[in-house]
C-alpha cells in the first residue's frame, strides 16, 4: 500500500493554478474590499506535532463611499469555518479557496461588521514550512495564514512573456507619478490588536502588545498579550524554549528572549538597543510603546531581522551567533540591532503609504539611523564599512536590474535603492545642510503622523519639507540626489606635499571629477557638476578612523571641473588623502578616491 503525503506540484501546474484563478475570480476585482479596525486572535502551537489552530474574531469596516452588496475572500491556509455578520455565503470554491458572501441588506460607509474564522495548520510530509518548529516557531507575514479580503493580484501570472503564451490581457502598469503618489487613497490603517497564545509546557509564547497575563493549564503554557495603542498589523507570533534578559531602562522593558546556549552578544545587543533609543528619542520624538522585545529565531529564515510593532525577531546565525569579539572587527550585532530597533519610528511610528517612494522612509530611514548611531559608537571606520556594502549592493543591483531604474524618492521594491543609494544620499544631505537640520525634517514629519493611524505619509512630503530648511542654491542638489539617477566618478590622480618653515605640510592634489546622470530610457550622459564634496586628509587609512584624532583635514571643497588642484595645509605628516572617503557619492570605483603618499 502507498499512502501520499504530499503530491508532487509541478512549475506548470502552479502556472496552471494561477491562469485559472485570474479567468474565474477575476470579475470580482471591483468589489470593494473591508479593512480591519481590530484584530483578535487565540493561537494555540504544538510545535512538536508540528500544528496550530488560529481562532479570530475581527471587526471590518466599509470605507468606500458607497454601500456593498457583496464580500469576496480567497484563502491562504484551508478554512475550518468562516462567517461575517448579517451576511450568507453564497459561493466557496473548494479548488481555489475563494468564498463569496451577499450581505443581508448593503453594508453602508463607515459601517462596521464582525468577522470570524477558525483554521488548522498541520505541517506535512515535505511540505517547505518553516513557521513551525519543534523549538523556534515563528508565523510571520512570510507564512501568513490570514485570508485576503478580496480578489489578489499577487496570485496572478506576472511575467509577461507566460501571460502572452497564456492570451492572458495585459497587466496594468502602476502609476508612479506625483499625483498618483499624493492622492491614491490607501484605506489601510492601524488597528487594536489582542491574542491569547498556548504552547507547549516547557516554552515560551511571544507577540506584540503588552503582556497582561501568563498562567498554565493542561500542561500547557498561556500568555495574553494586547496592544496599549494602535498598531501595524504586522504581527508575529513565536515560541521557542527561550531563556530571557529582561532590565528596565528609562521606564522601556528592554527584553531578550534567546537559546540559552546562544548567549554571547545578550550584553553588546542590549547596549545597543540602548544607544539606539537614546538617539532616536532625543532626535526623532517619544518611543511607542513601554517595551521593546528582541526574539531569536532559526537561520532557516532569508532574513537577518523583522521589526513588528515593539517586537523584533532575529535570526540566531546573524546576530545571537555572529562572533564580534575581535574589538577590530566591524560589530554586525549593534548594525543589525540599531537598523531593528530603528524601525519602531520608521514604518511604526512613521507609517508610509504603500506607494512609490515609500521604503525611502522606511529602510532609507532606518539605514540612516544605523549609520549615524554606529558612528556615534565606533567612529567613521563604522561608517566607511556601512557606505562601502551600500555603494556595492547599489551598483550589483542596478546592473542585473531588469527594469529601469526609478529615482530614489520613487523606490518602489527595489532593495539595491532602498538598503543602498538611498544610505548614500542622506548622508550626503547631512553633509550639506547638516545633521541637526536633517533630524529636525525626520521629527517634523513624523510628529506630523505620529498619532494618524492611516498610512499617509509619502516621500514627496519628506523633500518639502527639505526645501524649506535647504538654502535655495542647494534646491538643486536635492533635486538631483533624490529625483534624479545621478553617479559619479571621483577620484584622486595625484598627490604631493612639502613641509612649511613653521613645521606644518603644505598638500597638493589634483582630484579628478565626473557626475551622470541615467534618463528614463536607461540612456548615461556626463553632466556637469557643481557640488560640495568632503575633502579628507588622514594619519591612518579612512577605513581604520575611529576618531578626529587620525582626521588631519576634512572639509568640503566646491567641485566644479572634471579636474581641480587644492592646496591643504595641515599640522602632521600626511599618510593619505581622499575625496568622498566615506561614501557619500554613488561612485562605482571607491578605491581610487583614496591616494597614499
Amino acid at each position: 500500500n502507498t499512502n501520499i503525503v504530499n503530491e508532487y506540484e509541478t512549475v506548470n501546474d502552479q502556472l496552471d493554478f494561477r491562469e485559472n484563478y485570474e479567468r474565474e475570480f477575476k470579475k470580482y476585482e471591483s468589489i470593494e474590499r473591508l479593512y480591519p479596525t481590530s484584530k483578535k486572535t487565540k493561537v494555540d502551537i504544538y510545535p512538536k506535532e508540528r500544528v496550530f489552530t488560529v481562532t479570530a474574531d475581527y471587526m471590518l469596516k466599509n470605507k468606500s463611499e458607497q454601500p456593498l452588496s457583496e464580500l469576496f475572500i480567497t484563502e491562504r491556509v484551508s478554512l475550518e469555518s468562516v462567517a461575517i455578520e448579517n451576511a450568507r455565503l453564497v459561493a466557496h470554491d473548494t479548488l481555489y479557496g475563494t468564498y463569496l458572501f451577499k450581505y443581508d441588506k448593503p453594508l453602508q460607509p463607515n459601517d462596521s461588521v464582525r468577522y470570524t474564522y477558525k483554521l488548522k495548520k498541520k505541517v506535512k510530509g515535505y511540505e517547505q514550512d518553516n513557521s513551525i518548529v519543534n523549538n523556534g516557531t515563528y508565523i510571520n507575514r512570510f507564512g501568513n495564514f490570514e485570508p485576503i479580503l478580496g480578489y489578489t493580484s499577487g496570485l496572478e501570472i506576472s511575467n509577461r512573456t507566460e501571460r502572452e503564451k497564456r492570451n492572458l490581457p495585459k497587466r496594468v502598469e502602476e502609476d508612479n507619478s506625483d499625483t498618483h503618489i499624493v492622492l491614491e487613497d490607501v484605506k489601510n490603517e492601524k488597528i487594536r490588536f489582542e491574542t491569547i497564545i498556548s504552547t507547549a509546557s516547557d516554552q515560551t509564547a511571544i507577540s506584540s502588545g503588552r503582556l497582561l497575563k501568563e498562567w498554565s493549564e493542561n500542561n500547557r503554557n498561556y500568555f495574553h498579550y494586547k496592544s496599549r495603542v494602535k498598531i501595524l498589523p504586522e504581527i508575529g507570533y513565536f515560541s521557542a524554549k527561550y531563556a530571557y534578559k529582561k532590565i528596565d531602562y528609562k521606564g522601556i522593558s528592554i527584553e531578550q528572549y534567546y537559546d540559552p546556549n546562544h548567549d554571547f552578544n545578550i550584553e553588546n545587543i542590549e547596549n545597543s538597543v540602548k544607544q539606539t533609543l537614546d538617539y532616536c528619542q532625543e532626535n526623532f520624538g517619544a518611543y511607542a510603546f513601554d517595551h521593546i522585545r528582541i526574539a531569536e529565531v532559526p537561520a532557516h529564515w532569508p532574513f537577518g531581522g523583522f521589526a513588528h510593532p515593539g517586537m523584533i525577531s532575529m535570526t540566531e546565525d546573524r546576530l545571537y551567533l555572529a562572533d564580534v569579539s575581535n574589538p577590530e572587527t566591524f560589530n554586525l550585532v549593534a548594525k543589525r540591532t540599531i537598523h531593528e530597533v530603528a524601525h519602531q519610528w520608521w514604518g511604526h511610528t512613521l507609517s508610509a503609504k504603500p506607494v512609490a517612494g515609500g521604503s525611502l522612509l522606511i529602510e532609507g530611514f532606518a539605514k540612516y539611523t544605523e549609520a549615524v548611531v554606529l558612528e556615534k559608537m565606533y567612529g567613521k571606520r563604522a561608517l566607511y564599512s556601512l557606505t562601502e556594502n551600500a555603494r556595492s549592493r547599489y551598483f550589483s543591483g542596478r546592473s542585473f536590474a531588469s527594469e529601469n531604474e526609478p529615482p530614489v524618492y520613487k523606490v518602489d521594491g527595489q532593495s539595491y535603492i532602498a538598503y543602498g543609494k538611498a544610505l548614500t544620499v542622506m548622508l550626503a544631505l547631512r553633509d550639506l545642510i547638516g545633521e541637526k537640520q536633517v533630524n529636525h525634517v525626520l521629527k517634523n514629519i513624523t510628529d506630523k503622523h505620529r498619532n494618524i493611524n492611516k498610512l499617509e505619509a509619502i516621500s514627496i512630503e519628506f523633500l518639502d519639507e527639505l526645501y524649506k530648511v535647504t538654502p535655495q542654491e542647494h534646491h538643486i542638489l536635492i533635486d538631483d540626489w533624490f529625483k534624479k539617477v545621478i553617479t559619479y566618478d571621483l577620484s584622486i590622480d595625484e598627490s604631493s606635499y612639502k613641509e612649511l618653515n613653521n613645521g606644518m605640510y603644505e598638500i597638493t592634489v589634483k582630484v579628478k571629477a565626473k557626475r551622470f546622470e541615467t534618463s528614463d530610457t536607461g540612456e548615461i550622459k556626463q553632466v556637469g557638476m557643481n557640488e560640495p564634496i568632503k575633502i579628507g586628509v588622514f594619519s591612518t587609512h579612512p577605513s581604520n578612523v575611529k576618531d578626529n584624532s587620525s582626521m588631519l583635514y576634512y572639509q568640503s571643497k566646491i567641485i566644479d571641473n572634471e579636474e581641480t588642484v587644492l592646496k591643504i595645509i595641515v599640522k602632521e605628516l600626511p599618510k593619505y588623502i581622499s575625496i568622498d572617503p566615506f561614501g557619500t557619492r554613488s561612485d562605482k570605483n571607491f578605491v581610487d578616491n583614496t591616494f597614499k603618499f
